[in-house]
């Protein structure tokens, strides 16, 4: 059972209500979960006027939603206040959340409270669920205690998104943490498939918080999360293979682990192979040739210091410039270096001042240091400035400044407004 609706989201979920006492009112609702909203409206108007709260409620819904009626929030209000007034335990929900919300009258949360505590007390998950997110997201109501009270309630209903909140709060608030508690609403959500609580009850078993540590036990849980998906998880298997624990050290599937955690989204695997040697050299490619700014900019970063005690420079300008040409501030400073020191491409001082331009633009307050020998001619200082004004980011940038070649065409003598300083 997956629940995607936010909390506190005025996601009013639809079912049959206790009885009306009218025949019209059942077929109503089968025309409004048909979407055959005028025919609803026909039948549930009449009814809501006579004072019947279910058909309050629904017509409150239309309003809300813009169903059959142009969208009203005060008319909303309206219907559901008559109809949380009568005791309808929907209504009284769907009142504390336009308070909440500021949705059809202006923001009051005593008055969110007052309503979601009625229908909690008519035992309406959502109330419950909508009083423990209250307690957390209100500055004014924040209690935690309480928070961890509505919210084991609906908890213990057997939402496994609601067990992970609970989970969490118990892992990460201080005011009410507890390890024991955290990691048993965590395997709770874990067995019912959830990625992110498998991967917390991994951590739990890794660390031995709230459980006895036992590295079988995080390897599998961090195993099933990575099945499905979760970044974090492979990146906990590599380590652990790395370094030894629980398992023989294996720095092949340490790596094959960064590699899975690099190309689940997670950067900090990048890193990871970036200090993993030749052996995850091909995974950086495979990422970089995909698009991955972050294994990009690490290849050249890579070939320029640690490809053992033989440097490849032009790998290292080839990447770097792949990066750079994306707006990485880091490869363009790393490309104006390289430039600066003729390794891996022909020194141009022209060339390295326009990319230590571009990486000081990229990152404001930040001067990336010069490496260049000599200090540029006035007319070389120009040009560096001219051609990093007309590069645009996403675009080849020049590779040489000898001749007025090296500038894009809409910088020529013909154009020259183009070139102006950019403000």
């Amino acid at each position: 059972m997956k629940r995607t609706a936010s909390v506190l989201g005025l996601v009013l979920a639809l079912s049959m209500p206790g009885p009306a006492g009218a025949g019209d009112f059942t077929g109503s609702i089968a025309d409004y979960r048909s979407g055959d909203f005028a025919a609803a409206l026909r039948g549930l108007a009449p009814l809501a006027r006579n004072g019947d709260a279910s058909s309050q409620y629904y017509l409150g819904l239309m309003y809300l939603n813009g169903q059959g009626v142009p969208k009203d929030e005060a008319q909303a209000f309206r219907w559901f206040q008559q109809s949380a007034k009568q005791g309808y335990a929907k209504s009284q929900n769907a009142l504390g959340e336009l308070y909440f919300h500021a949705r059809g009258t202006p923001r009051d949360v005593e008055q969110a409270r007052f309503w979601f505590q009625k229908a909690a007390a008519r035992r309406l998950v959502a109330a419950q669920r909508n009083l423990g997110d209250l307690h957390l997201r209100a500055v004014a109501l924040r209690d935690y205690k309480k928070a961890v009270f509505w919210m084991k309630k609906v908890a213990a209903q057997g939402d496994e998104m609601d067990q992970l909140a609970l989970a969490n709060l118990y892992r990460y608030q201080p005011e009410v943490q507890d390890d024991a508690k955290a990691a048993y609403w965590m395997g709770k959500s874990a067995r019912q498939g959830v990625a992110e609580a498998q991967n917390g009850l991994g951590n739990a078993y890794r660390m031995g918080r709230g459980l006895p540590r036992d590295p079988a036990k995080a390897l599998y849980w961090y195993k099933q999360a990575s099945s499905q998906g979760h970044a974090d998880a492979p990146l906990s298997i590599a380590q652990m293979h790395g370094r030894g624990e629980g398992v023989p050290p294996d720095h092949s599937l340490a790596v094959a682990w960064f590699c899975a955690a690099a190309r689940q989204g997670n950067h900090n695997g990048i890193y990871e192979l970036q200090h993993a040697g030749a052996q995850a050299t091909a995974c950086l490619i495979e990422l970089a040739n995909g698009g991955s700014l972050v294994a990009q900019e690490e290849l050249g970063r890579f070939y320029e210091n640690v490809a053992g005690t033989v440097h490849d420079y032009p790998l290292a300008a080839f990447w770097s410039r792949k990066a750079a040409e994306r707006g990485s501030a880091g490869a363009l400073n790393r490309l104006g270096d390289l430039y600066a020191r003729g390794d891996g491409v022909r020194a141009d001082p022209v060339i390295a001042h326009m990319l230590y331009l571009l990486a000081r633009s990229k990152v404001s307050g930040t001067q990336h240091a010069s490496r260049l020998r000599e200090p540029l001619s006035p007319a070389q200082l120009e040009q560096a400035q001219r051609l990093a004004n007309c590069w645009n980011e996403g675009t080849p940038l020049p590779e040489k400044s000898e001749t007025e070649t090296a500038l894009p065409r809409s910088c020529t003598d013909e154009n020259d407004k183009a070139c102006l300083p950019k403000p």
